[in-house]
């Protein structure tokens, strides 16, 4: 089951408002109309909010531009894949914290922003601090059940991947878990790992550049990536 969020990505077809592709995506985010009722019913009511929960990656730092991070370019992007439709997204990061940090605030993150679609990454902080893998998955179990229970979808995101940390970091256990416990529990999952180890060895994102004004092109760029695979899944599931 976790295989078939590992599957070549899907063109986005027939979404004439969508802005264009420019990544390529390598690999599938695979969505069920079912697993977006919520957000389908939002669409229809012409007014979508999103909540996303994450780590550093979700403050946009990286970018040195809050508009490029890829909250901000999810918003865009929804917005133009349907222009008539209000989207307003919501970002919560926990920065170099426990994963179940996140709990502390859900609830009442859910009750003020009464997301249909909350997106979740996840994987890189837990991995870093050699997070228990059982209760890493409780966690990721009580995210979904609070959301569903709040009326809100929910996507899951893989942890970033950086060439440098992955010799030193093993975040192959967290990926699986994230990977393996939305599948059980029906959620769609972005492989962003996967996603982004793959733009790196093809050539089009370089993730080892050191240089301060490079780094922020490529962040810029992989934001930019990300948002677009998440949004292709999105309107491809809805179309």
């Amino acid at each position: 089951m976790i295989a078939r969020a590992l599957l070549p990505l899907l063109l986005l077809a027939g979404a004439a408002h969508a802005e264009p592709r420019v990544c390529g995506a390598p690999l599938e985010f695979n969505v069920a109309r079912d697993q977006l009722s919520a957000t389908q019913a939002a669409i229809t009511r012409k007014s979508l909010s999103v909540l996303i929960l994450g780590g550093a990656a979700a403050t946009g730092e990286a970018a040195s531009d809050p508009e490029a991070s890829y909250p901000a370019r999810i918003q865009a992007r929804l917005r133009a894949l349907w222009p008539g439709v209000e989207v307003t997204v919501t970002t919560r990061a926990t920065v170099r914290r426990a994963t179940a940090e996140v709990l502390k605030t859900l609830d009442a993150d859910l009750k003020t922003v009464r997301p249909a679609l909350v997106v979740w990454g996840l994987g890189g902080s837990a991995a870093a601090r050699a997070e228990d893998t059982e209760a890493f998955a409780d966690t990721i179990s009580d995210v979904i059940t609070r959301s569903r229970s709040a009326g809100a979808d929910i996507v899951l995101m893989t942890m970033q991947y950086a060439p440098a940390l992955a010799h030193m970091i093993n975040f192959a256990p967290y990926r699986l878990v994230t990977m393996h416990t939305g599948d059980v529990s029906n959620v769609p999952i972005l492989d962003r790992y996967g996603m982004m180890r793959s733009w790196h060895n093809s050539g089009l994102l370089n993730l080892d550049v050191t240089g301060r004004q490079e780094r922020i092109v490529v962040a810029r760029k992989l934001f930019d990536c990300v948002a677009e695979a998440l949004t292709a899944g999105i309107a491809h599931a809805l179309r």
